[in-house]
């Protein structure tokens, strides 16, 4: 432990306020004398006040679901010391923060610690923020039980839904019935035929209505609610999903204009994934091929700006949205389109157009972080469609399913491509202990078939073409250079580099341009940004006709090739 490193070297004969500098001099929120209170105001053994004495860091250093570590003792001796975590973003006014014990271990100590009628003096320690972990432990803690799709994904089962009499809870379908008059084979079939699909895009589309339609005559058994897709870069991953979305709120549309307004059809589905680029992906393929009728929930800044038009508050008591849009007005770098859809979002927001459009659209995006939103408060998405579902972990991925009592799952995603990024200082081959299996592999080693796309429309055929001719004659089109040396880390990025390898692709990018290679036909992709940025002020200091061969890591080259 860091702390016990630094209290052994610089503190371990020092007590209080001496102790308290010495500790922050090292980079670590330490708070020296503090009073821990019982919180009268909840009837739980699990909430305490720290009154924080002395100097309060910057705000910026607090968060809610920091984790603290508080202590009778300054060297915490950990059978007077207990982890809690904070509940709001930091000390309210009178300097105090409230905390909730995390474990029933935690809640004996701290309550051990407490001294009738008399304040009990701490240390408190601010460690790490871990809001995205409690975030998903609250969720899997309080709603997993409540998912319809549990069974499914613990369990497969090959046979129809009809035939599992174990499910606790009813999967949500689209159920027609002979009045409706609606021939599902003829709508798939004008589907595949209006927008061009190829037989592996066919396969999933078919698949999806099977799970998410029943209907007599055609599926009189809706098919194991679950669908796998494997995409390939470039494979039209993000089109299939905008066409597979269209095609399903056409039956729904079909069927509820010719049935009563009490009987319509009451079925929403949740575009999400972990990044906000990939959920606008989608969206912005359903702007391309006429469809408009969705909204977007997210940070305003990180949402593409032919989006903001058709954003939502996700913050239903606060003001923060429109804030960031007229600020975001004001940047001089935006383009007229740009400022046309920030103008136009500010307008909406104005008006209050937004406030229930999350409750009256049927689709919705949005990422797994911001699902936990307040306006999501109370809506139900039968069907969720996850996209880069290979690059989330598990837990994370249950966060909307179990928020929103999924009954129907479509996971998009490339296991053989970028896996789940897991951040952590335990020594290799232990971190995780599991994590870094997603639930799309999980599901797949459990039985459920995984459809492949396997067609390219993305990469360009010089590149993908088998017989494809190099760039210089005798030069082989692939490679693999063993270079040696020795990997570094960069203590403020966490990134690594290696020296040997930069000034090796240094050298063949020179060598390149010396045989007349435009330098815009040459891309450099690390996997880390420290050794994308030396090889940038490797090549830059020796010439200026580098300065346009790109180079930058996996993350960023994907959205343009993959």
């Amino acid at each position: 432990m860091y702390f016990y490193s630094i209290y052994e070297r610089f503190g371990k004969n020092k007590e209080g306020q001496e102790l308290e500098r010495t500790i922050r001099s090292k980079g670590m929120g330490m708070y020296a004398l503090c009073e821990i209170r019982g919180d009268q105001r909840y009837q739980s053994d699990r909430r305490y006040r720290v009154l924080l004495k002395g100097s309060r860091e910057h705000h910026s250093k607090y968060n809610k679901d920091d984790v603290w570590v508080v202590s009778k003792t300054s060297s915490f001796e950990s059978s007077q010391t207990f982890l809690a975590r904070s509940t709001y973003f930091g000390p309210f006014s009178d300097g105090s923060l409230e905390f909730d014990c995390i474990s029933p271990r935690d809640v004996r100590i701290a309550s051990q610690l407490m001294q009738p009628n008399k304040p009990t003096l701490v240390y408190a320690l601010r460690t790490i923020s871990a809001s995205t972990e409690f975030m998903m432990l609250d969720m899997l803690e309080e709603r997993v039980e409540q998912l319809p799709l549990l069974p499914y994904i613990l369990n497969k089962s090959k046979k129809k839904e009809s035939a599992m009499a174990t499910t606790p809870l009813s999967l949500n379908i689209i159920e027609l019935t002979r009045e409706d008059n609606i021939d599902v084979e003829a709508k798939i079939v004008e589907t595949i035929s209006f927008y061009g699909l190829n037989e592996d895009q066919e396969r999933v589309l078919r698949q999806v209505a099977a799970s998410v339609i029943k209907s007599p005559g055609w599926n009189d058994h809706s098919e194991v609610p679950v669908v796998l897709v494997h995409g390939v870069y470039g494979s039209g991953k993000s089109f299939l999903a905008a066409v597979v979305i269209i095609f399903i709120q056409d039956i729904i549309d079909a069927v509820s204009k010719n049935r009563e307004p009490e009987d319509a059809i009451q079925f929403k589905i949740l575009v999400s994934s972990m990044t906000n680029v990939a959920v606008d992906r989608i969206l912005q393929t359903l702007l391309k091929l006429g469809f408009d009728h969705f909204v977007r929930v997210g940070s305003m800044r990180k949402i593409a700006k032919n989006i903001l038009p058709y954003t939502a508050k996700a913050r239903l008591s606060s003001n923060e949205e429109l804030k960031e849009l007229e600020q975001m007005l004001e940047d001089q770098q935006n383009s007229e389109e740009d400022t046309e859809n920030i103008a136009t979002a500010i307008q909406h927001f104005r008006k209050s157009e937004s406030v229930n459009s999350v409750h009256s659209m049927n689709v919705v995006g949005t990422t797994f972080m911001s699902s936990v939103f307040e306006v999501f408060d109370n809506v139900k998405f039968p069907l969720i469609l996850v996209d880069e579902s290979s690059q989330l972990t598990e837990p994370l991925t249950m966060v909307p399913l179990t928020r929103f009592g999924c009954s129907r799952l479509v996971m998009i995603g490339d296991p053989l491509q970028l896996p789940p990024t897991l951040a952590s200082n335990a020594e290799e081959g232990k971190a995780g202990q599991g994590l870094d299996k997603t639930l799309f592999d999980r599901l797949i080693e459990m039985g459920y078939e995984s459809i492949m796309l396997k067609t390219q429309y993305r990469c360009h055929p010089q590149i993908s073409a088998d017989d494809r001719k190099p760039l210089i004659e005798g030069l082989p089109t692939l490679l693999f250079v063993d270079v040696g040396g020795t990997e570094q880390k960069s203590l403020r990025t966490n990134s690594y580099w290696n020296d040997k390898e930069i000034e090796l692709t240094a050298n063949i990018i020179q060598c390149m341009l010396s045989h007349n290679i435009s330098p815009v036909e040459l891309g450099v992709i690390s996997l880390y940004k420290e050794q994308a940025d030396k090889i940038s002020e490797y090549l830059n200091e020796s010439s200026t006709s580098t300065k346009k061969v790109q180079i930058s890591t996996v993350d960023a080259f994907q959205p343009i090739y993959g």
